[in-house]
């Protein structure tokens, strides 16, 4: 699978549905605090990616 292929799969992967992907934005013990909001996610954008398929595609070939 070429780069163009695996960024392809991985958009739609990531858009499944009605659901998107989201980074947190904090630490993952606020979890347990109960502080969390929708403000703590940033919703993934094409630049993550690419950051995904580079990082797929480099450690394929160690």
């Amino acid at each position: 699978m070429d780069k163009e292929e695996l960024k392809e799969k991985l958009m739609k992967y990531f858009t499944i549905g009605n659901s998107e992907a989201f980074w947190l934005t904090r630490a993952k013990e606020a979890r347990q605090y109960e502080t969390l909001t929708i403000d703590d996610f940033v919703e993934f954008e094409e630049d993550t990616i690419d950051d995904i398929v580079k990082f797929v595609l480099e450690e394929d070939k160690s």
